[in-house]
């Protein structure tokens, strides 16, 4: 007997692919990030992020719609004992930008403000 398939809500992509952390099915547009696992699911793509740079991720996931300063963001991620350069929250950001990028999800940056993830937490298409 095939298990029935779940209803779909309207408007909902109609491609599917299944989570590698729940199991669940997806749809193709969905955003998740996995905070013990540094896992980001989007577009049907699966990117795990090394714990430095899922940690700047969950501070802007969790301020989203926000600007985060570089120095709130030192922060959050590191504690006050360590002993590294402010300028590896800019090399963490890139790294972050470069593999989001195709997955459709932007990190944007103004001067003096910070860094902001946009409350959709996805680029526009297209």
């Amino acid at each position: 007997m095939r298990a029935a398939a779940p209803p779909r809500s309207p408007g909902a992509s109609t491609v599917g692919f299944c989570c590698p952390l729940c199991g669940g099915v997806l749809r193709s547009d969905d955003f998740r990030f996995d905070v013990g696992s540094g896992a980001v699911i989007a577009r049907g793509q699966c990117v795990v992020l090394p714990r430095r740079e899922a940690a700047v991720l969950e501070a802007l996931v969790s301020r989203r719609g926000r600007f985060v300063s570089r120095n709130d963001l030192y922060a959050l991620v590191f504690d006050a004992d360590d002993d590294i350069d402010m300028a590896v929250i800019e090399s963490h950001v890139s790294k972050l930008r470069r593999k989001l990028r195709p997955l459709g999800v932007s990190i944007l940056s103004e001067r003096f403000k910070g860094y902001q993830m946009p409350p959709a937490a996805r680029e526009a298409a297209p």
